[in-house]
């Protein structure tokens, strides 16, 4: 009886483990195999493609501090963003977006994704018309974040950097 008990003991302590360590490493679903930055609606980010747009645009604004929670919840709200702009017909194309990583020799798609989710975002904030419908997408966004990128509540990111307009936007866009 003894004998039971401990093995017992021994593997609901086992499966006690088991579980805290997949809720610290915020595995489950689609984050469980560490390739995942990101998910939002229908949208799938990966950690290569926040790796790639964290790369590229370090490499045109270094100073910005653009890190992989940025590229993450940007490269995640882009399809939304897009969506948004078109409705106040205020959108940024992917040549401009292109244009503004044009030192970077061969910009990866990600990298041109974040830029331009980024002046989208910075577009639709400044413009009068479009805040309200900005500041509700935010408010409402439900992204999963790995949480190697930080943490994300409705509204904004819990941890680390800010969502804010880390690129200016050329004057002759």
């Amino acid at each position: 009886m003894l004998r039971t008990t401990r093995r017992s003991r021994r593997t609901a302590g086992l499966a006690l483990l088991a579980g805290a360590t997949l809720a610290v490493s915020g595995c489950g679903g689609l984050m469980s195999d560490g390739r995942t930055a990101a998910t939002y609606g229908d949208t799938t980010v990966t950690t290569a493609q926040v790796q790639d747009a964290v790369k590229d645009v370090s490499r045109v604004a270094p100073q910005t501090g653009f890190d992989g929670q940025s590229a993450a919840i940007f490269l995640a709200l882009r399809p939304k963003l897009n969506e948004l702009a078109a409705r106040y017909d205020l959108g940024v194309s992917r040549d401009q977006a292109e244009k503004a990583l044009q030192p970077v020799a061969d910009p990866s798609n990600a990298g041109i994704d974040a830029v331009q989710s980024n002046l989208t975002f910075g577009t639709l904030r400044d413009n009068p018309r479009s805040q309200t419908a900005l500041a509700t997408l935010v408010r409402s966004a439900d992204i999963k974040l790995n949480p190697r990128y930080g943490r994300w509540s409705k509204g904004g990111p819990v941890e680390a950097g800010k969502l804010n307009n880390w690129l200016k936007q050329s004057s002759d866009s």
